[in-house]
């Protein structure tokens, strides 16, 4: 059995792709055998992007969200989280902090808040990239039409992030609401791709119901689409969703999700090694998380979170 996961592990950093039956054989079976994926993984991430850490000017701001997702701690429906949107100022003041600070990429994450509606999105976009004409803007404000897209990108928006959470439908069904939809989430990454977006999409590991065979299945999903990123979390169960007493994932069940994306890296484009190349490695789940987190620009307090990738 080791000897056929050490085949495997080879096929992968050499071809970077395998079957789905491959992909699970080696979730399943990799066990002590970890260190060597893991040390082939490294090597695709130094052969990518060198010996480098990107740093991102990463602005949560707001936790509004339209949606219902059974996992997240702003879903609609939770009545208990305490719910917070920046002003256009704010942002904006966020922004000069992080640029002294030597940010030269922002990143705009929030809920699907209907407040901000397209036109807001676009002009805090445009008035970004003026302003700081050498920095890229990456946007992570969820499911939006091709048009809308195509708007924002010729407002100067560098990327996008949207997680397709699980590429299974079944699976996908199992954790949103009925309105939401595995295949509208896979169009709208496909058209990030086409409108010329650095494209970021990903999974949480130890999600509930989630297989072997469906993280496969996220592997294959992840391979076709050549993503430019790809961020892998570990499910964490929120107090106050419908999945609060789900048990947490093993913690290895991420790192083994994201060496196993990074033995596929060498097969998607990449830029030249500057800030706006690269993959994300294990990430925080912008929506899963922001339930909790606090305003970057309130009052006395000014802050400004990196996203380390």
């Amino acid at each position: 059995m080791m000897e056929r996961v050490i085949t495997l592990v080879d096929k992968l950093a050499k071809s970077h792709v395998l079957s789905r039956e491959e992909f699970s054989f080696l979730l399943d079976n990799i066990g002590e055998e970890d260190s060597y994926l893991y040390e082939k993984a490294r090597e695709a991430a130094l052969a990518n992007y060198g010996n480098k850490i990107y740093v991102r000017g990463l602005m949560e701001f707001t936790n509004y969200c339209k949606n219902d997702c059974y996992y997240c701690g702003i879903r609609r429906s939770n009545q208990k989280a305490s719910r917070y949107r920046l002003s256009p100022e704010q942002i904006m003041e966020c922004c000069s902090i992080g640029y002294g600070l030597g940010f030269r990429t922002f990143v705009l994450q929030g809920g699907e808040d209907p407040w901000f509606t397209d036109e807001k999105i676009a002009y805090l976009v445009e008035r970004m990239k003026k302003q700081y004409p050498d920095c890229a803007v990456t946007l992570s404000v969820g499911e939006k039409g091709y048009d809308t897209y195509k708007r924002w990108f010729d407002a100067g928006a560098d990327r996008y992030l949207l997680r397709h959470e699980t590429a299974n439908p079944c699976h996908y069904a199992s954790l949103h609401p009925p309105q939401m939809s595995s295949e509208y989430r896979k169009e709208c990454l496909h058209n990030l791709k086409a409108i010329g977006y650095q494209t970021g999409c990903g999974i949480m590991a130890g999600l509930p119901y989630q297989t072997t065979a469906h993280i496969a299945e996220d592997l294959d999903f992840m391979h076709g689409l050549q993503p430019e990123m790809v961020g892998i979390g570990p499910f964490i169960p929120h107090h106050d969703t419908p999945f609060k007493d789900r048990p947490a994932p093993d913690p290895s069940a991420a790192g083994h999700c994201t060496a196993h994306a990074a033995g596929c890296a060498s097969a998607c484009h990449h830029g030249s090694g500057d800030h706006r190349a690269g993959w994300k490695g294990t990430g925080r789940d912008g929506r899963g998380q922001c339930g909790n987190a606090k305003s970057v620009a309130h009052g006395s307090e000014k802050k400004v979170h990196a996203l380390r990738q």
